[in-house]
């Protein structure tokens, strides 16, 4: 190879060598996000929307994340609903694992029960401890149900349950009970 094609050839690599750099620094600049202060700006309505109350029984995980709820009590709530159907009143948050009176005086400025709750009926002998517990059942309430399941077998009838609960108690939870 001459003289002449060699150095034309060792200068076509400089100048693509540094034009390739050159273009590889403005591409670096424009996806780098620059340091500076940034105002967010939103829509009235949108800022309202998000200091409004949710439905309880029908909000998704995502608009409670955006509501400030942790994804864990998130994650319980939409169980919750899953097996009782939803929310009666506000209050039966605490029948919860892990939400007690200060964990429920913050979650109840953020729901309202708007929608009423799915009609839905837990067998007595299949359901677990905590769909009894969701259902309303105390842990003395399971304590005696299990009890009974394992001395006498099934609970056949309201009668039976009746005995087990007491009257008061029955009144408020046999229409959620299925045998």
């Amino acid at each position: 190879m001459s003289e002449n094609k060699k150095f034309v050839l060792v200068l076509t690599i400089i100048l693509v060598i540094f034009g390739g750099e050159r273009v590889w620094r403005s591409f670096r600049r424009r996806t780098e996000i620059p340091e500076k202060n940034y105002v967010v700006v939103m829509e009235r309505h949108t800022y309202e929307d998000r200091k409004a109350l949710l439905d309880i029984n029908r909000a998704t995980l995502e608009e409670m994340l955006a509501h400030k709820v942790s994804m864990s009590y998130g994650r319980k709530i939409v169980e919750y609903r899953e097996i009782t159907g939803g929310f009666e009143e506000l209050q039966e948050l605490t029948r919860i694992s892990g939400i007690g009176k200060k964990t429920y005086d913050k979650l109840k400025g953020k729901f309202v029960v708007k929608t009423p709750p799915a009609e839905r009926k837990i067998n007595i002998n299949e359901a677990e401890d905590i769909e009894l517990l969701y259902t309303g059942f105390t842990k003395k309430e399971i304590g005696k149900v299990r009890e009974h399941q394992k001395a006498e077998g099934k609970i056949f009838d309201n009668v039976v349950l009746m005995d087990i609960l007491g009257g008061e108690r029955y009144e408020k939870l046999g229409r959620k009970i299925e045998y």
